[in-house]
């Protein structure tokens, strides 16, 4: 009775510690879990065979931590027992281990795409979307995001046609073109990208954030100033306007991102070294920063220009 209350009470913490890292407004610190902490690891002999709770546990652990340990326990007790596991309840925990990895690479360890990258194709070649489990947009997308990071765009355009019909049925047609959208920006194929774009719909804040955060990024590369101005403005106005949607965490990313992006489009329209300087100490500072690689890419760039003129002058 004990390992299944332990189990259940786990399962939940884990479920709602993953909406606690999604960009909707959720806080959450679960109670009494350094009490189940004690029991698990003081009785660990009487629990080492019991996958469910493991898998669980080590789950919990590495939303609250954010550590390695927790990563690659909670990854081999999922890849010695996947076939024992429930596919719906294994897809939460296997995308707690793909979290993980994205924001180890979003902080500058970029081997952690690939490693994401793994994990996705195991997903997908463990048929573990059906009619019964169907693919939850957000993984579709993180799936077309890692492919695109990666370079590896057949695999990620035909993960998206495959398991396209295995979203839920009102999302698919918009989340299907946002995630093209991606795969072509990170191609360098702009116009194609902005054409799936256009067709998104806004079913819900993510996808208002997620298109218009690559649209101002295409935009910006094919140097439509106009339009890049206007969605910034619009975005602005958007994050100010959503309080009760957009958790005070994820206002605060957002605002920072979209105020770089604004610099950085005054600064390639008028490139300042010291301005340009200041930009850059700024994002190499902040390693949570939204698209910190791209927007230190695109700060190159313009130092590329700079020191050409400067060349040039002399």
């Amino acid at each position: 009775a004990i390992k299944h209350f332990l189990t259940i009470y786990l399962k939940n913490c884990q479920r709602i510690l993953n909406k606690q890292r999604t960009f909707f407004n959720y806080s959450y610190t679960p109670e009494f879990f350094e009490i189940v902490k004690k029991i698990i690891e003081g009785n660990f002999s009487s629990f080492k065979n019991e996958s469910y709770l493991l898998m669980y546990y080590y789950c919990v652990q590495l939303y609250l931590n954010y550590d390695e340990e927790s990563y690659l326990k909670l990854k081999k007790t999922i890849f010695k027992n996947l076939k024992n596991f429930n596919r719906g309840d294994v897809t939460d925990t296997l995308i707690g281990l793909i979290n993980y990895c994205r924001s180890r690479a979003l902080a500058g360890e970029m081997e952690y795409y690939f490693k994401a990258l793994d994990i996705y194709k195991m997903m997908s070649e463990s048929e573990i979307w059906s009619e019964e489990n169907l693919l939850r947009p957000t993984v579709y997308r993180g799936a077309a995001s890692v492919a695109g990071l990666c370079k590896n765009y057949r695999w990620g355009e035909e993960f998206l046609k495959k398991f396209k019909n295995l979203q839920p049925l009102s999302q698919r047609e918009s989340n299907f073109n946002l995630c093209m959208g991606r795969l072509k920006f990170d191609e360098g194929k702009f116009n194609e990208a902005l054409e799936f774009l256009s067709k998104v719909e806004y079913l819900d804040s993510s996808y208002k954030y997620e298109t218009d955060t690559l649209m101002m990024r295409t935009f910006y590369e094919l140097n439509e100033f106009e339009s890049l101005l206007s969605k910034i403005d619009s975005f602005k106005h958007w994050i100010n306007n959503n309080e009760t949607v957009i958790s005070k965490r994820y206002r605060e990313i957002f605002k920072k991102m979209v105020i770089c992006f604004y610099k950085l489009t005054r600064l390639k329209l008028n490139p300042d070294e010291y301005k340009l300087g200041q930009l850059r100490k700024v994002v190499e500072a902040d390693k949570s920063l939204v698209n910190r690689s791209w927007i230190l890419d695109k700060i190159k760039n313009i130092e590329s220009v700079l020191l050409k003129k400067t060349t040039l002058i002399h």
